[in-house]
């Protein structure tokens, strides 16, 4: 069986340049097994518009940080909301999704998809 798809918001790679939250370890204690992180390549997209609007330091360590990651290249349109297109690719995955976006947890979950958010400063839990 292969390890689960685990696909990353932009929120949860800016969060670690203020929490000291490794990424990959808080993923396997929540799945408690390996798992394919993956980074699609809108998200790319939406960090670069973040660091290129505000300038600041943590959307470049995002981006950094991001890079360290498989980048998952998707079809979805430049133009979709990317929320939106979060929702659709891991449906169409079934993937888990890590974020720390309130609003999209709750769109995610009545949806069926499985969400990986922050529990403490250190910790990812199923939600």
């Amino acid at each position: 069986m292969p390890p689960p798809l685990v696909i990353l918001d932009s929120n949860i790679l800016i969060l670690p340049f203020s929490m000291r939250l490794n990424i990959s370890e808080a993923v396997l204690e929540a799945l408690g097994q390996p798992a394919e992180i993956v980074v699609p390549d809108f998200i790319f997209s939406e960090l670069e518009y973040l660091e290129k609007k505000h300038g600041h330091q943590k959307y470049r360590f995002a981006l950094s940080l991001a890079r360290q990651f498989k980048v998952l290249t998707t079809e979805i349109p430049e133009s979709k909301h990317v929320d939106n297109a979060l929702l659709a690719l891991c449906r169409e995955k079934n993937a888990i999704l890590v974020t720390n976006d309130s609003r999209l947890k709750r769109r995610a979950s009545k949806i069926g998809i499985r969400v990986l958010g922050i529990r403490g400063r250190h910790n990812l839990q199923l939600e």
